[in-house]
């Protein structure tokens, strides 16, 4: 999720279950704690590209080291508390903070980015495809309940009834998602298609329009959902399917052992396997989960190895051509009018 969403969850987890005299100082840790799992972010190299992609939402992420996380956020604050000369009785409890660094994890599991949360047992980026990264509709109204609540005397209703609200809306999206995978499946049915594997996620900012894809004899296929009163499909792009095991594929570009077909794994791994040859962009692989608009397959980001050496490591590009105008279509389609 965005920062904002981390921040503001952590800070009324941590109020609402903190003794009063403790709550503000709790608010200001709980924050920290909700958004330091992030500092991976920082885990970069000059000479190998896709370093961030594969360390971002991992073992910082993982629910092991959330009290590690916790405890880190409870000497930052405690830290500045002291600066600042305030009573030491008062700086905020540690036990609350382990929740609020897991809500972190947590917050990513919704999405469908994929987060390590069981590293180091397994390497799967898990991912529940519940809400968009960005969901203003989930992030404002928590916002300004937490704002509240820290400013104006910590109430612990107030903090309570933020959370209440994040896991109304999460019930929602839960909701909304099971009728776009009912009506995916109808749509399958009704074509005699038998997909190998489907997935179905939020377009941005929302949980009315959905983008669907699935694979079905080496070809991914991608469609737009609209959940409303009524649910409306309309299919989209063909492509096909890039298996990075698939030796005959690679040769030419990424021989076996290369470090370029390695960096193809890689980002396999990154994008659950969806990958596809970019439809604009000559030797760029791109992950067909993500494009601007619901039923096309132009990924908005990849890796170039079309012009590299199989010495040589892949490079993260991304793209976003056209973004206003496909944004302009999906807000479109989310008020009910024909769109892609």
């Amino acid at each position: 999720m965005d920062p904002l969403t981390h921040v503001t969850l952590g800070a009324c987890i941590a109020m609402a279950i903190s003794p009063a005299p403790r709550r503000r100082a709790a608010g200001f840790a709980g924050a920290i704690a909700g958004l330091l799992p992030d500092a991976d972010v920082l885990l970069r190299s000059n000479s190998d590209p896709l370093m961030f992609l594969e360390f971002h939402r991992h073992f910082t992420h993982a629910w092991v080291v959330q009290p590690i996380v916790a405890l880190v956020a409870w000497f930052l604050a405690a830290g500045w508390h002291r600066a600042r000369g305030k009573d030491p009785a008062l700086r905020a409890p540690y036990w609350p903070l382990i929740l609020a660094a897991a809500s972190h994890p947590f917050c990513d599991l919704w999405t469908s980015y994929g987060t390590h949360v069981l590293w180091p047992f397994s390497l799967e980026r898990s991912t529940l495809d519940w809400v968009s990264v960005v969901d203003p509709l989930l992030t404002l109204p928590l916002i300004g309940t937490c704002f509240a609540a820290w400013k104006w005397s910590p109430q612990r209703w107030l903090c309570a009834s933020a959370i209440l609200w994040v896991s109304l809306y999460l019930g929602l999206a839960l909701h909304q998602r099971g009728r776009a995978v009912e009506a995916l499946h109808d749509h399958l049915q009704v074509n005699q298609v038998k997909p190998e594997r489907i997935s179905v996620r939020p377009t941005l900012g929302n949980i009315v329009v959905w983008r669907a894809i699935w694979l079905h004899q080496d070809q991914v296929a991608c469609a737009g959902v609209r959940v409303g009163k009524q649910v409306t499909l309309k299919e989209g792009d063909r492509a096909e399917l890039l298996d990075p095991a698939d030796t005959t594929t690679w040769q030419a570009l990424a021989p076996a052992g290369s470090v370029l077909l390695g960096d193809v794994k890689r980002f396999a791994h990154f994008s659950n396997g969806w990958l596809i040859w970019h439809p604009d962009h000559e030797g760029v692989i791109g992950d067909a989960r993500y494009s601007m608009a619901p039923g096309k397959l132009q990924p908005i980001w990849g890796i170039r190895i079309g012009d590299k050496a199989p010495s040589e490591h892949a490079t993260y590009e991304t793209y976003r051509e056209g973004s206003r105008e496909r944004l302009g279509g999906l807000w479109s389609s989310i008020l009910g009018s024909p769109s892609e």
